[in-house]
């Protein structure tokens, strides 16, 4: 069985920091000009880590008298209090298709650059290649989903460097007409053929699955098949299996169970078409 947490990344980190932080959660980078020195130890003659932009946005671990403790980009240093600007709150607005159209044609630049957007797709239309983009974000970066919304909590893990590139893969969405909730799945191969022998091959697939709605938390299981819609065997992410043309395409299915463990949604098989080179969404 394989169980995914609904449990916000951003979520996780800033429980953490209101665990530890004195005052504030995060701090804005407030030098008049240039950058801000991130240091090894809260001392002047400490080595230089990070020189960290005018205006960045920074996740506070702990405040001292002269320095605040401080993660950026997947590193913790240490920073002078005179040139930030304490923040309680991420200094981010949502974006939803009611969004002004500068607000989604920037994300969306954004996301360009991790891969999760083509160039052609790029516009002020908070569209269907936009939330195509945005579930995938989300599944591959471990963050709740939130179907056409784009959270505060989300801009800042892509702002502090947190949020893989994307890759090349199937991505399967399905809403329970009866519960509303919605399931996705994306599933993609590791570009890297283990054995080829006698026109079989054996593969190595990631996946990720989360749902939506309703009244999380929520565990998800998994079960694999090849070239049929039944039974089959239950998975973790990563898993590895033979395909030859015999055998079809692969099928996962995902079980939605509550924290009660109540079956919430039994979804229809997510299919995925074989041979393996995933080069098409």
């Amino acid at each position: 069985m394989v169980t995914f947490s609904t449990a916000s990344l951003a979520q996780e980190y800033e429980e953490m920091l209101r665990q530890s932080a004195e005052s504030f959660l995060y701090a804005k980078v407030a030098t008049q000009k240039g950058t801000l020195n991130m240091r090894a130890e809260p001392s002047d003659n400490a080595k230089v880590l990070e020189k960290l932009p005018r205006g960045s946005i920074i996740q506070v671990i702990e405040n001292m008298e002269e320095w605040t403790h401080v993660l950026y980009k997947n590193r913790s240093g240490y920073v002078k209090n005179s040139f930030l600007e304490a923040l309680n709150d991420l200094p981010y607005t949502p974006i939803t298709k009611e969004s002004d159209g500068s607000a989604i044609i920037g994300f969306k630049r954004t996301i360009y650059k991790l891969g999760y957007l083509k160039s052609e797709e790029i516009n002020q239309r908070f569209d269907k290649p936009m939330e195509k983009a945005l579930t995938k974000l989300q599944l591959m970066n471990d963050v709740p989903l939130t179907p056409g919304l784009v959270t505060p909590e989300l801009q800042a893990l892509i702002e502090w460097g947190k949020v893989v590139k994307c890759k090349s893969g199937f991505l399967d969405t399905q809403v329970d007409p009866d519960t509303g909730l919605t399931v996705s799945i994306f599933c993609w191969d590791s570009g890297e053929i283990l054995f080829e022998e006698d026109s079989s091959v054996k593969i190595n697939v990631t996946f990720c699955a989360k749902a939506a709605g309703g009244q999380p938390p929520y565990s998800i299981t998994v079960v694999k098949s090849l070239g049929k819609i039944s039974g089959g065997d239950e998975v973790t992410s990563p898993f590895s299996f033979i395909w030859s043309e015999n055998f079809g395409d692969l099928y996962l299915y995902a079980t939605v169970v509550d924290a009660s463990g109540n079956t919430v949604t039994a979804c229809t098989p997510f299919r995925y078409t074989m041979p393996a080179r995933w080069n098409e969404d």
